[in-house]
């Protein structure tokens, strides 16, 4: 100014830059009438119109069978600030878990793109399949590969059949001369001890003696304890020390587990047989299983709850290699295909089929051996299982099964330790007791678990019986809510030494527990089995069969009319009767009818 003061003043200007544009991640649970709502969104309102195309890309996520393909221009008019694209989700019939897809901005107009893609996931709402799949593959795979083992554990014995309890020797030995059924008392005390404990460390090592042989009875502790097995040993190839052998397993499991809201429960039963031959240290076979399970569940979402069934029938080569006297390995795979039914709670049922890849590998290692010890013998084995079950896609007037599959792999360690005590005339009383810890991992249970089983035989050869019981449980798992028990007895009065005579048989089973090997076939379904609730409450079985063996009119061999019934909680009785005709060669033939109720 003239007389030199200073003002100062302040302008302050506000200069916007372009608006900008940005588009959020969503996510949707697959279904009927589902669909992605992407939000785009601008940083500010305009004073004018705002544009930008929008288009749709694969991703694990696949148009045409995931979601709609989409593509167009979002407008925003002045003042707005928020707009949404819809993209519409396919109900297609595939459980594929959590599959993505994105959405994509270009070309703006009025605005510039900050954020240009978003990811849509689709989920998948139904666990029902992935968690029945994966738990019954597991428990086909637990009992072939149990199965095969026990069978690989006796590699050289006599030919034999029990069916629940009653034992049918098979072979030119099985009927023991009146010379051998005769001998002294004495010669008979003074070899019952040796016999039992020789029988006791042929248990494990392969060597099975004749159940008959020399009017002294043998007890393969392990094969009465199945409660239904066979064993038909074919000829040898004198040269080279190799032969045939026919065998057979059955066995059952209960489980009871929980998969977010999902709560499942089921009974699987499984049928081996097999066929191998040895050659040197090697032994290789093939063995055919078939299996049934049922199951109940709840919680599921719109469906309930309601039954499944599910059948398979697998094939399963094996091979396994002695690399000494007390250590061997093996190996194992399968293939197998069935059907699955699942009952829902309007009472309609879809079916859909189902198959089944498996391999195991394993050994068992004798740590001390009876002969060693007296009659107590320790031994640890141990075994790796993978199996992937997958169901077919099923789409129908009463709904849809997605296409699906589960995976469920176990580790398992085990020290088993038993022995034989012996008393006067042939008596004896062994009990055998297992410890294992085991790793789960998969799309069932996972984590460690502490498996253990306890088994008592008492046996007295001059009357003929055998009593036995077994229990066995999984008494600690990482997942609390998964439950796996089982147990079993029976009572067997045996024929005369030649196989003629009045037999019983009387075989109670709960849960979890080996049943007779022609209970598999003559059972026309196992309906009533399953648990109820959310866990598994002790179902109960009787099998109980009377028999009488006389000398087959038409030739040698021993024929053996008999009757029998199958009585079980909540289930249909059964009612058999059958002649069996058991020839000197091995050969055994049954004809048996039935009647359900």
């Amino acid at each position: 100014t003239e007389d030199g003061r200073t003002y100062t003043t302040a302008l302050a200007t506000t200069i916007h830059g372009p608006v900008g544009i940005s588009v959020a991640d969503t996510t949707v649970q697959e279904g009927a009438n589902a669909q992605l709502d992407f939000v785009v969104s601008l940083s500010r309102s305009a004073t004018s119109a705002v544009t930008v195309d929008y288009l749709t890309r694969n991703g694990t996520a696949i148009a045409g069978q995931d979601f709609t393909d989409t593509s167009g221009t979002v407008t925003f008019a002045a003042g707005d600030t928020t707009r949404t694209v819809t993209v519409p989700v396919l109900d297609d019939v595939h459980d594929e878990g959590s599959e993505t897809m994105k959405l994509k901005l270009a070309n703006a107009s009025g605005g510039r793109i900050t954020d240009r893609k978003a990811i849509g996931t689709i989920t998948n709402s139904d666990p029902l399949q992935r968690a029945w799949l994966s738990r019954f593959g597991r428990s086909v795979g637990t009992h072939v590969t149990d199965a095969v083992g026990d069978r690989l554990r006796d590699t050289q014995g006599q030919s034999y059949m029990t069916i629940a309890g009653q034992n049918i020797p098979l072979g030119k030995d099985s009927q023991a001369s009146s010379k051998d059924t005769q001998a002294s008392s004495k010669d008979t005390l003074a070899s019952s001890k040796d016999t039992l404990v020789q029988s006791f460390t042929n248990l494990d090592a392969g060597v099975v003696g004749d159940p008959y042989a020399g009017g002294t009875q043998k007890m393969n502790l392990r094969e009465i304890l199945q409660g239904s097995s066979f064993r038909l040993n074919m000829g040898a190839d004198g040269g080279s020390g190799s032969h045939l052998t026919a065998w057979g397993r059955f066995a059952g499991t209960a489980f009871s587990g929980r998969d977010g809201d999902l709560s499942l429960d089921g009974d699987v039963f499984t049928g081996t047989v097999g066929i191998d031959g040895t050659w040197g240290r090697v032994l290789a076979g093939l063995a055919v299983a078939h299996s049934r399970g049922d199951g109940t569940y709840s919680g599921v979402g719109e469906r309930g709850q309601g039954a499944l069934e599910n059948t398979l029938t697998s094939l399963h080569p094996y091979l396994q290699y002695a690399i000494t006297d007390r250590l061997n390995v093996w190996g194992m795979v399968g293939y197998g295909w069935g059907a699955l039914d699942l009952t829902l709670e309007t009472g309609k049922t879809m079916e859909t089929d189902t198959r089944l890849l498996m391999g195991a590998v394993g050994g068992r290692g004798v740590l001390l051996s009876a002969h060693e010890t007296g009659g107590f013998e320790l031994a640890t084995r141990s075994d790796v299982m993978f199996t992937n079950t997958e169901s077919d896609a099923v789409a129908g007037v009463d709904g849809k099964l997605v296409a699906s599959e589960g995976e469920a792999h176990r580790l398992r360690v085990v020290l088993e330790g038993s022995r034989a005590m012996a008393f006067a005339e042939g008596r004896s009383l062994t009990p055998t007791l297992e410890v294992g810890l085991r790793h789960d991992w998969g799309d069932a249970e996972t984590g460690f678990g502490l498996e253990v089983g306890g088994r008592v035989q008492y046996a007295d050869p001059r009357l003929g019986l055998t009593v036995e019981g077994t229990v066995r449980g999984l008494v600690a798992h990482e997942d609390n809510d998964y439950k796996e028990w089982g147990a079993s007895g029976s009572l067997r009065i045996a024929p005369g030494q030649d196989g003629q005579g009045l037999s019983l048989t009387l075989a109670p089973t709960w849960g979890a527990a080996s049943s007779g090997m022609d209970g598999l076939w003559s059972r026309q379904t196992t309906a009533g089995l399953a648990p109820q609730g959310a866990r598994p409450s002790p179902t109960a079985q009787l099998n109980a069969e009377i028999g009488y063996g006389l000398a087959a009119p038409f030739g040698p061999g021993l024929l053996t009319p008999y009757a029998g019934t199958v009585l079980s909680d909540g289930a249909a009785r059964t009612y058999r009767l059958g002649t069996r005709w058991t020839a000197v060669s091995g050969l055994s033939l049954t004809l048996d009818g039935q009647r359900q109720e």
